[in-house]
C-alpha cells in the first residue's frame, strides 16, 4: 500500500479456506480471521512470514451460537464480530497462540455495556476511531440503512451508549 496515494500494487493470492462465505476480515501480526457467515463459525488463520496463509494453518474457532458473523475488527486484544443476528460479541484473544476464549456480548444503550443492548439490523461492518479522545464504533445495519454509534473501551472491548440511525437513509 503507497501511504501516500492509497494506492495497491504487487497484490496477489494470499491463500484460500474452504468456507460457505467469508463475510469479514481482520488482521494481527501473526493471524488472520474470517467470518464465515454460512458456515455459523470464525476461522484463524497462521500468517507466514511472507503474508500468505494455508488450510492447513487454518483452525475454526467457536463462538456464540447462532451470531451469523459478518464484520470483525480487531480492538487491542479483542476480536469484535458484528452479526446477521443483531448481535455484537467481543471475544478475548490469547496473545499466545490466537485462539478466542471470553466472549461476551457487548453493545448496550446505556454505560452498561452488557445488557439493554441497542436494536441492530442485520449489521455487516464495523469500524473505529478516537474523536478528542473517545473511541466510538460504528455499526452498517444493512436492514435498515442506517449506522449505529456507540462508546468503545478499548482496555475491555465492550461497546456503551449505543444509538441508532445516525443518518435516516443510506440509499443516497
Amino acid at each position: 500500500v503507497n501511504l501516500t496515494n492509497g494506492t495497491l500494487g504487487s497484490c496477489g493470492n494470499a491463500g484460500t479456506i474452504s468456507s460457505g462465505g467469508p463475510h469479514g476480515m481482520a488482521v494481527t501480526n501473526t493471524n488472520i480471521y474470517f467470518a464465515d457467515y454460512s458456515g455459523q463459525k470464525l476461522w484463524q488463520c497462521a500468517l507466514n512470514a511472507d503474508g500468505t496463509f494455508t488450510q492447513a494453518n487454518c483452525n475454526t474457532l467457536s463462538i456464540p451460537t447462532g451470531t451469523g458473523p459478518q464484520g470483525l475488527l480487531i480492538i487491542g486484544s479483542y476480536l469484535v464480530n458484528v452479526s446477521s443476528t443483531n448481535q455484537i460479541n467481543s471475544c478475548l484473544i490469547n496473545n499466545v497462540n490466537g485462539t478466542l476464549s471470553t466472549c461476551t456480548r457487548t453493545g448496550s444503550t446505556d454505560g452498561s455495556g452488557t445488557s439493554n443492548f441497542v436494536g441492530l439490523n442485520n449489521s455487516r461492518g464495523i469500524a473505529i476511531t478516537t474523536i478528542s479522545g473517545t473511541t466510538y464504533g460504528y455499526i452498517i445495519n444493512n436492514g435498515s440503512n442506517s449506522v449505529t454509534r456507540c462508546n468503545v473501551n478499548i482496555a475491555t472491548g465492550i461497546f456503551t451508549n449505543c444509538a441508532t440511525n445516525l443518518s435516516s437513509n443510506l440509499n443516497g
